[in-house]
């Protein structure tokens, strides 16, 4: 782990001390839940992305000739978005 510096409000500190009093963890705990449901809810990060993206070079088989111009739909297709 990794020590962190933050700056929160009084009323924060003071409800984070209370909530973490209350479900009985440290408010670090309570910060690192928080950092992750941040993270979890902010979809792929750049680096997912673009193993994503590398994930998906070659895949397309055949003799397209338009892949450069309809690699959006291509990829769509590929992950069903």
């Amino acid at each position: 782990m990794q020590r962190v510096q933050v700056q929160l409000t009084d009323e924060q500190v003071r409800d984070l001390k209370s909530l973490a009093r209350e479900k009985e963890v440290s408010v670090s705990e309570l910060l690192r839940r928080g950092a992750d449901e941040v993270i979890r809810t902010n979809g792929p990060t750049l680096a997912e992305r673009y193993e994503r993206a590398w994930d998906a070079v070659g895949i397309i088989k055949g003799d397209a000739a338009d892949v450069a111009e309809r690699h959006d739909e291509y990829l769509a297709d590929i992950y069903g978005s």
